[in-house]
């Protein structure tokens, strides 16, 4: 969704772009600071990158409006449109990271790659974020870590996955879809898989291998 806020919101923060013919580069700056913070209930620090230049138009009674394309926080843009009564007379687009103040999950401990986590494992502080970070601990609690995370870091989704739920060498339970018929048997696996992820299986007693998709209770599904 895309978020529109007409020029009138800066006369609060005593901005007026309202101009006959031209913009200063450095009040569209504060204009975009302005329109930033109105779309955000904490705190933001907006980096901006690129310059901003002036803006001269030849006809009166332009004003401008501001949207962001795309998301609020992280790198995104800011568009700035200016137009007045009868057309658009032109458009804007200024790339900015936006970083926000939001209370976030820390760990309280070094973890490893490998490493389960749970409620224990964590702290909540105040903290500029940028989007990556994950801020509901719900999505954390029993994921792995993919690689070592140290005392006080955010976490990111990129940090984990899903915990194993079958390892090398256990012996799953295999189900084999055709059509709408399932041939249920036993086999080993040749890899640990978390649920979602691929698993080769060797089936009991034969020498054939299979690849299925493992699921949270532990089963390989194949559908041919």
């Amino acid at each position: 969704m895309k978020y529109i806020t007409n020029i009138l919101i800066f006369l609060l923060v005593s901005l007026n772009l309202f101009a006959a013919s031209s913009f200063s580069g450095d009040r569209l700056r504060e204009a975009c600071l302005a329109f930033v913070e109105s779309q955000h209930q904490s705190g933001v620090k907006v980096d901006f990158l690129t310059k901003i230049y002036d803006q001269k138009f030849d006809v009166t009674g332009v004003e401008a409006s501001f949207q962001f394309k795309g998301a609020k926080q992280g790198h995104t843009s800011i568009i700035i449109l200016f137009k007045n009564s009868t057309s658009i007379q032109k458009t804007l687009e200024v790339p900015v990271k936006v970083s926000v103040f939001s209370k976030v999950p820390v760990l309280i401990s070094n973890k490893q790659q490998g490493d389960i986590i749970s409620s224990k494992d964590l702290a909540y502080v105040e903290m500029l974020i940028n989007g990556n970070e994950i801020t509901d601990p719900s999505q954390l609690i029993g994921k792995e870590f993919k690689v070592p995370v140290r005392k006080g870091d955010a976490i990111q989704f990129n940090m984990l996955k899903e915990q194993k739920i079958i390892d090398k060498g256990d012996q799953v339970k295999l189900k084999v879809y055709s059509g709408k018929i399932m041939i249920s048997s036993m086999g080993k696996a040749m890899n640990e898989a978390s649920s979602g992820e691929t698993v080769r299986v060797k089936r009991t007693g034969g020498n054939g291998i299979v690849q299925g998709i493992a699921y949270p209770d532990g089963s390989v599904v194949v559908r041919n």
